[in-house]
């Protein structure tokens, strides 16, 4: 390696450092665990073909994934990490991913659209684009903003005048139609996240139709969101799903997380002979909680800047440099997190967390501990907002992710790191 190789990358570890989000959703740089969950989702879409081989129909309930978890638990990154594995090793028998947003569940043809340009382009098929070509138009594609460059390149290919045709003609049975089953060489995996943004929307059909297995098509469903998302896929009449597939997601393991520190001074070329100390302190630091680590990162990377790419000691000005923009950043997010109403009562929301370190309480507990509070302490930060009873309080921290069923599913804890710390240091500013 040349001497000029071996230097840090100063220019990396700025551009690294620059992206300070607020917001959690998304690929992660260093992405590093969920091996287990990636490898049963695998096996389940081999299974999938497997049994498309052989003719079968697929049971509805058995391949629908949900992952859950509270915010910056990484259900957006893992998805992502799925595209990005996927697309990295594309061959006859990877899965197609398509990650889609919420408004195609609620457009059968235009989801159909989505689904049979990505199995037309796959298959590099140019007899099965040309009969796609006919059932939607350009001027449709473009308007939906669904398969815009296909659409260009097919009618450029060929020289012929699209033909304009009713889009409600597009039906899942189009698919069987363009594509009979032997054309189905690779599985389609559709992502939705967010799901529990729908929680207020009306039923769709198209979360059964997938959840049931179109015309025993390999497709395959994987839904990602917080908490109460599998309360809102039942409202969708999504109402028997497997519970091997329906994943609660947690913090990493210290090593998990140690590996992505050491994944981002590697791909840094950072130096200092105790780049494993500094893996395990920012490891130690974020608890495993995938939003905390990629904050620690990026501390660390804006320190590293200013030291020339090189690891000071994991004690001393450099490291407390390092935790106190960490803490920083970690804050910021928990202020994007915290709404109107829960901020209104920061009292009562410190209460409540506080109550819910591990081994945690039960709602009922919770409930009349909050009404005590609430009715028996006149201070305004131990009011419930308007309109609120405990009840409500809770429904709303449990939504935000602030609260977490336990494994027995009898006590709700806090599951994000450092959380509760950061709303006592709060109240302490505010009162």
């Amino acid at each position: 390696m040349s001497r000029e190789c071996s230097k840090p990358d100063i220019e990396g570890l700025k551009k690294f450092a620059s992206r300070v989000l607020t917001k959690d959703r998304g690929a992660t740089q260093f992405f590093s665990g969920r091996l287990q969950e990636i490898e049963d989702i695998e096996l389940s879409i081999e299974g999938v073909m497997e049994r498309h081989r052989n003719g079968r129909q697929l049971s509805a309930s058995d391949e629908t994934w949900l992952f859950q978890g509270p915010p910056g638990v990484g259900k957006s990154a893992l998805l992502a990490q799925l595209v990005e594995r996927w697309n990295s090793k594309e061959n006859e028998t990877t899965p197609v991913s398509l990650l889609i947003p919420a408004e195609l569940m609620y457009n059968q043809a235009h989801l159909v659209a989505e689904i049979a340009e990505a199995v037309a382009i796959s298959n590099n098929d140019v007899e099965t684009v040309d009969k796609l070509r006919q059932i939607v138009s350009v001027g449709y594609a473009a308007s939906s903003g669904i398969g815009g460059e296909f659409f260009k390149a097919s009618t450029q290919s060929s020289g012929k005048k699209p033909i304009t045709t009713n889009p409600h003609e597009l039906t899942w049975k189009t698919l069987t139609t363009l594509f009979p089953l032997e054309m189905w060489r690779r599985p389609v995996v559709l992502m939705l996240d967010e799901v529990q943004s729908l929680r207020n929307q009306e039923a769709s059909s198209e979360f059964l139709n997938l959840h049931q297995g179109i015309h025993g098509l390999p497709i395959i469903p994987i839904f990602a969101g917080l908490l109460d998302s599998y309360d809102v896929l039942r409202k969708h009449d999504i109402s028997r799903m497997s519970h091997r597939r329906r994943i609660t997601l947690g913090a990493l393991e210290q090593s998990e997380a140690e590996d992505a520190v050491k994944k981002m001074l590697d791909t840094f070329r950072v130096e200092g002979s105790n780049q494993s100390a500094w893996a395990k302190r920012i490891a130690k630091e974020c608890s495993g909680w995938p939003q905390h680590l990629q904050t620690g990162l990026q501390a660390l990377a804006k320190i590293l800047v200013g030291n020339e790419g090189k690891l000071g000691p994991i004690e001393g000005e450099f490291a407390n440099a390092v935790s106190a923009l960490s803490a920083t950043y970690r804050n910021e997010y928990y202020e994007d997190r915290l709404d109107d109403d829960l901020a209104g009562c920061i009292g009562l929301l410190c209460f409540v967390l506080d109550s819910a370190r591990p081994p945690g309480k039960s709602l009922m507990e919770l409930k009349r501990n909050i009404a005590a509070r609430a009715n028996n302490d006149g201070a305004s930060e131990h009011r419930l907002p308007d309109g609120f009873d405990a009840a409500m309080l809770l429904d709303r921290m449990i939504k935000r992710g602030f609260l977490q069923v336990s494994k027995t599913g009898r006590r709700y804890i806090c599951p994000i790191p450092s959380l509760a710390d950061y709303v006592f240091e709060l109240i302490d500013d505010c009162f």
